[in-house]
């Protein structure tokens, strides 16, 4: 229609007299107002009181949405303004620009206020916002730290200090970070200890454990990830979570050492289980204990981290180390571990992500629907049918899904379930 009116507008002389000004005015007019519309949309019907897009179920249609689903079929649709028009930050930056880069501007900017006085976090679907279903609504971040505070109130315990282990291997790793990662733009003061970076000194640090501190309702969050990659670390862990280790670096080492060390080293007592790298064998080899420097090195954390010297955690995450502890032979010892320690709440994810093998899946299958999989202080959560649906390959291959997985995000809601039912 454009391309008509500009024809008509200037045609030549004589050829449309009286059309010749009219459709020159009328071509103005449409660009000014597509250029006003442009460059302030939100403004452009404020004198009659009118919004430029009126999402109504009999109005014109609301702008399309990026829309997540997860396992269970529920949706989540980022914020719409009053104005009909989807939301964006004060840099002009709507969500699917928070969404690129696997979400790293949630991390640096999720926070911050914005146009609408909405943050990125509680407006983007990316960010662990936007507007979900009810029945399917992802857990947020702080529903699970209030469902501790129940439990430490249930149990008469001082509420000032918060404390969740979570156990287990690379991929709860991942669930760790993605999680502290949503929740500092709901916390204040956040302090995270990631120990190191991916570069040939360091690398092996992914294998360390990790510390999360933050100020959460007046009083502290710690949420520590402790990387299981062994038996005995479980164990370990339950008797003494205080100790952060970091993994060894393997920088002036050559692969035929790493190779030949990891042969000679690595024992599982199921040799079909899932087995890590000779890189990943080799750090978890030479880690060492490094919380008892920060008293010199780190003497903020080291003071903060002291508030913690005579507590046991609030909240255990179990999944599984390495060779697929704990396995399913070593149930009613795995119970009883849990028991020992009443003080504390455990959930116990034992088929997760890392071991898929149907092997793993079959035998635990009958014990997660016994009476014993639920105790006085425990939950052990069954996913044998949602991974068995999931779509991730039935191999002894490690994988790594994305957080956004609707799988991931599944099981996790799960676990905050779990959490807060065992404070009811």
């Amino acid at each position: 229609k454009l391309q008509f009116l500009y024809l008509i507008a200037w045609s030549p002389r004589g050829v449309f007299p009286m059309a010749n000004k009219c459709a020159q005015l009328l071509l103005l007019g449409v660009l000014a107002l597509l250029a006003a519309r442009a460059l302030f949309p939100d403004a452009l019907f404020k004198k009659s009181g009118r919004s430029a897009t009126t999402v109504t179920a009999t109005g014109p249609a609301a702008p399309k949405l990026p829309i997540v689903s997860d396992a269970q079929g529920g949706i989540c649709m980022d914020h719409i303004r009053a104005t009909g028009h989807l939301w964006r930050d004060a840099k002009r930056r709507s969500c699917s620009q928070y969404g690129r880069k696997g979400g790293m501007l949630c991390a640096s900017a999720g926070h911050l206020g914005a146009q609408s006085e909405m943050t990125a976090n509680e407006a983007c679907c990316v960010c662990g916002g936007g507007v979900r279903t009810v029945e399917q609504q992802r857990a947020h971040p702080t529903e699970l730290l209030q469902c501790v505070q129940g439990m430490a109130a249930k149990r008469v315990r001082e509420r000032e200090h918060l404390w969740i282990v979570f156990m287990g291997d690379s991929n709860m790793r991942g669930a760790w970070t993605e999680w502290t990662r949503r929740l500092q733009g709901h916390v204040h003061a956040p302090m995270m200890t990631k120990i190191g970076l991916a570069n040939n000194a360091t690398y092996a640090a992914r294998w360390s454990d990790q510390e999360f501190l933050a100020k959460f309702n007046g009083g502290e969050l710690r949420a520590s990830m402790r990387f299981l990659h062994d038996s005995e670390k479980v164990e370990n862990v339950f008797a003494d979570p205080h100790p952060v280790r970091l993994a060894g670096s393997f920088a002036n080492a050559t692969k035929e050492e790493i190779d030949a060390y990891a042969e000679k080293m690595y024992n599982a007592s199921d040799p079909k289980a899932v087995r890590p790298s000779n890189y990943a064998v080799w750090a978890t080899s030479f880690n060492t204990r490094i919380d008892t420097r920060w008293g010199t090195s780190r003497p903020e954390l080291h003071a903060r981290i002291a508030a913690y010297a005579d507590r046991r955690p609030d909240l255990f995450i179990l999944s599984q180390a390495w060779g697929g502890h704990p396995r399913c032979i070593t149930w009613d010892a795995t119970l009883s571990l849990f028991k020992k320690y009443p003080e504390s709440r455990i959930v116990w994810a034992p088929v997760w992500v890392t071991d898929r093998r149907p092997s793993r899946k079959q035998c635990f299958a009958p014990k997660l629907k016994s009476q014993t999989a639920t105790g006085e202080n425990y939950r052990v959560l069954d996913f044998v049918e949602a991974l068995t649906n999931s779509g991730l390959p039935e191999t002894a291959d490690v994988i790594h899904p994305q957080q956004s997985d609707p799988y991931i995000m599944h099981t996790w809601d799960r676990v905050v379930e779990a959490v807060c039912k065992l404070a009811e």
